[in-house]
């Protein structure tokens, strides 16, 4: 099997060094343990894993991105004909990643109406303005924990959609609701390997994915202490370039299955937990990746 159909392989960039990330979080821990907090307000280092189960949780922050003027016109529509109503949202929050502020959106027919969603105490509607936290156009802005969000259940969507009807997002709240320690999406994809030994592995972690689901209480590592030698935790799947390991991604198949690596950010939940996760000082490399690989992976980054 030397080629799988719809993948590509990941070779466009010079790749980490073996063992890079590793070797990047251990040579940052010991700084970032030194390091006084008074230092930079922006950096939340000391991060807690989200719980398994959030039942008690009854609303969820919808978090849109934007950086073009053109696009204010759609986004201004699907806000107050759509997003403002929709059921268990608490908030809606447009996260700005171009340069103009609220000045520039005032001379602007459709952008001052946001200005005036924003300024009403009424509204659910407000900006997050990405320049002024001093953190240009990323597409990792969406995660940043300086947007404070008022729930800990978080919505996303691109600025073109998908827009998943009320009925389906309220299904996949109910569904982050009882697993609201995992990233839930609508829109999956997945890596795909050619070796037997990767295959085989790959499998079983398949396997423990749906038992985990139908069989909870066989899995015990799901609770603290997480016991990583257990054979019930989902084993690391290496990928060894001096044996010409293949690892591809399948972007065009996008069911939602248990054998999907990655969600696409629109119409996904994720904890509000994970932000200090994505931004810690540790990653910086990854997110250094997204901003400067041709495509953006994003997707990836957050999945993985």
């Amino acid at each position: 099997m030397d080629e799988l159909e719809g993948a590509t392989n990941i070779t466009d960039l010079p790749k980490l060094e073996e063992f890079g990330v590793i070797k990047y979080i251990e040579d940052t821990l010991p700084k970032v343990q030194s390091r006084s907090p008074s230092l930079d307000s922006n950096i939340h280092e000391k991060c807690l894993l989200p719980p398994e189960v959030s039942c008690d949780v009854s609303e969820y922050t919808i978090i849109l991105m934007a950086h073009s003027m053109k696009s204010l016109s759609m986004m201004l529509h699907k806000i107050r004909s759509d997003l403002l109503g929709r059921t268990h949202m608490a908030e809606v929050v447009l996260v700005w990643n171009g340069k103009e502020g609220i000045e520039q959106f005032k001379n602007d027919k459709y952008g001052v109406r946001l200005v005036s969603l924003h300024d009403d105490p009424a509204s659910k509607f407000r900006f997050f303005l990405s320049f002024e936290h001093g953190l240009g156009n990323h597409l990792m802005n969406r995660y940043h924990p300086s947007i404070n969000p008022k729930t800990e259940a978080l919505l996303f969507f691109d600025d073109d959609g998908p827009w998943f009807i009320d009925e389906a997002v309220v299904s996949g709240f109910e569904l982050w609701r009882r697993n609201s320690d995992v990233q839930i999406g609508a829109m999956m994809r997945r890596f795909e390997v050619a070796d037997h030994r990767q295959v085989d592995l790959l499998t079983q972690s398949h396997h423990l994915a749906m038992d985990r689901v139908l069989n909870p209480k066989a899995h015990p590592f799901t609770s603290p202490p997480v016991n990583v030698s257990s054979p019930f935790q989902p084993q690391h799947i290496p990928n060894c370039r001096s044996r010409g390991d293949y690892l591809g991604y399948n972007y065009q198949d996008i069911r939602a299955s248990f054998s999907a690596h990655v969600s696409l950010p629109s119409g996904s939940f994720l904890h509000r937990k994970y932000m200090c996760f994505l931004w810690h000082s540790a990653f910086a490399e990854i997110r250094k990746c997204v901003r400067f690989h041709n495509v953006h992976p994003d997707d990836t980054s957050v999945s993985v």
